[in-house]
């Protein structure tokens, strides 16, 4: 336990000093298959105060982060399950965004969003097919505004999330974005790549 506990210390202080993120960009249409959504449904908190204060709750410690996107015009929505308990929530861009956390910003096409700092809560991961449910009842939605594409951004090291992108029929872009943090302090660089990343 007290080793467990000194890594710990160990690798935060390590972090503060310096780490490098990989980051890969994902495209595809935005085509829905066939799939029944009706046990699950979106609220916007941009227009739901309950949906707000449930997101809030969730994560308190994204409370100046949640107002500043939304000054931005950045679009939010909590998922909501049968018995209207909160399962999942997930940010969309539908313009030029701007990612701090990275320092790089995205430029949208005309007809694409782009989905990021999306969850779906602990307690429901690993509930089959729930992952890509979210994603089609997102699209949906963006499909019905008359958006046509959808372009993400993925960690390397979350493989997870790369099966699961892989799944969904995802392509990859081909470009990379590494990003060094030194103190904290963000320096990106955007690379080609050639190959897949999804075949590793």
């Amino acid at each position: 336990m007290i080793k467990q506990k000194f890594r710990k210390i160990l690798i935060k202080a390590v972090r503060s000093i310096y780490y490098c993120q990989r980051h890969i960009i994902l495209t595809r249409d935005l085509k829905v298959p066939k799939i029944s959504l009706d046990d699950i449904h979106i609220r916007s908190i941009r227009e739901d105060s309950e949906a707000l204060t449930d997101l809030s709750n969730h994560v308190p410690h994204k409370a100046k982060i949640i107002q500043q996107r939304l000054e931005a015009g950045v679009d939010c929505y909590v998922v909501y399950n049968d018995t209207n308990k909160m399962i999942a929530y997930g940010w969309y861009a539908t313009r030029d965004f701007y990612e701090p956390m990275q320092d790089v910003t995205f430029m949208l096409q005309k007809g694409q969003v782009y989905p990021f700092d999306v969850e779906l809560l602990e307690e429901y991961r690993g509930q089959f097919m729930l992952a890509p449910k979210l994603a089609y009842l997102f699209w949906n939605h963006y499909i019905t505004l008359g958006y046509n594409n959808i372009i993400c951004m993925v960690d390397l090291k979350n493989t997870a999330s790369l099966q699961l992108h892989a799944f969904m029929n995802f392509k990859e872009f081909g470009e990379m974005i590494l990003t060094r943090f030194i103190f904290t302090k963000p320096f990106t660089t955007r690379r080609r790549y050639t190959g897949s990343y999804f075949d590793q």
